[in-house]
């Protein structure tokens, strides 16, 4: 069990970073002004992170300690708390990236507008690419 936890922690871990490191290289202002609200929501969450063995460095990045998080007396309840829930730490996150991804996905569709559509009239697959990190938080 705590195998799968530590798994889905870490792939959390990396999402997040990929997420962060992606929305730092832009100048579109909700993207810039939703990647804040996570870090700050982040920090916000710093002590039961920590408890988790995520912690976070100077440039807003989280890592995770495998051998803490697997000995952290961390409950059900507490991984619950963080983790699940409408008012949980990630759907918190998870709603500002989803602002961020379209946020992302109309500044595309701006820059690219003569070729973001296809031969039918269609959008092209450049939106859906886009959401693939939001679908990984």
């Amino acid at each position: 069990m705590k195998d799968d936890l530590y798994k889905a922690a870490s792939e959390y871990v990396k999402a997040y970073n990929s997420v962060i490191d992606s929305a730092s290289e832009s100048d579109n202002n909700s993207v810039l002004r939703n990647a804040l609200s996570i870090t700050k929501n982040t920090k916000a969450n710093k002590k039961m992170l920590d408890k988790m063995g995520i912690s976070i460095d100077s440039n807003n990045k989280l890592s995770i300690d495998e051998k803490k998080f697997k000995e952290s007396d961390m409950t059900m309840s507490n991984l619950k708390t963080m983790f699940t829930g409408q008012s949980s730490y990630v759907s918190h996150i998870k709603r500002s990236t989803s602002i961020i991804n379209n946020a992302a996905a109309a500044a595309v569709v701006n820059e690219k507008r003569a070729s973001s559509y296809t031969h039918t009239g269609a959008y092209s697959s450049m939106i859906g690419s886009i959401s693939y990190y939001n679908n990984k938080i």
